[in-house]
């Protein structure tokens, strides 16, 4: 069991930052076991490029630092005003690049898009047009349960509200902390199941997931 950090000293929440970018994938590789099912360059790449990805289209975004150490970050967007965003496409570019260049990154990059497919059939399954997206929401592991997560997900929702944006979803799954989303007021709206092949030839492991879709509509007053 990872111990759980203390928050004895400064809590901020600030844009991202380039140099957050190592510590913030590498909390991606903790929170989804990454090394465990594949090599550690290649767990980084696709930690990289997950990042990137979930960046380019990003309007918003604050990571939550403690103590000075980057623990965690939230991202996403009005899509009335959402717009590529070329740094990241750049990253996701170069990860992908690296990964295609051997058989253990193209396993990864092959769930990865998989994942893409899953997401998808759940929007459109949903029938629903949304006003916003939360992207992407990571909190390194050891720091989880400490509150710094609502802060993160109240500063999305500010965002939001300011811009008046009425609606707004985003995609989790079984092997996230998905409940956290209901104590929050937000409505699962569906779901599916997918049997995933994860890992290299000598790693590869069999895994039973559930997606979802969850939205939000604000009350407007």
């Amino acid at each position: 069991m990872m111990k759980q950090q203390k928050t004895t000293g400064l809590i901020i929440l600030r844009k991202i930052q380039r140099h957050d970018y190592v510590l913030l994938e590498k909390d991606i590789c903790k929170t989804w076991h990454l090394t465990e099912s594949f090599g550690d360059k290649t767990a980084m790449l696709l930690s990289k490029a997950y990042l990137s990805y979930n960046l380019i289209y990003q309007t918003f975004n604050r990571v939550v630092v403690v103590n000075k150490q980057t623990v965690g970050i939230i991202a996403g967007n009005n899509k009335q005003k959402q717009k590529a965003h070329l740094k990241y496409v750049i990253r996701l570019f170069l990860a992908i690049l690296q990964l295609l260049l051997t058989k253990e990154g193209r396993s990864g990059l092959k769930s990865f898009f998989e994942m893409n497919k899953i997401y998808k059939k759940l929007m459109k399954n949903s029938g629903r047009n949304y006003g916003g997206k939360l992207s992407f929401f990571v909190i390194n592991p050891a720091y989880c349960g400490l509150g710094l997560g609502k802060k993160l997900f109240q500063s999305f929702i500010q965002y939001l509200e300011e811009e008046k944006v009425e609606t707004f979803y985003l995609y989790t799954d079984t092997y996230c902390n998905y409940q956290f989303y209901d104590k929050q007021g937000m409505q699962k709206r569906i779901e599916e199941k997918c049997v995933f092949f994860f890992g290299n030839d000598e790693l590869r492991e069999k895994f039973l997931i559930t997606y979802f879709l969850y939205d939000y509509n604000f009350q407007w007053k």
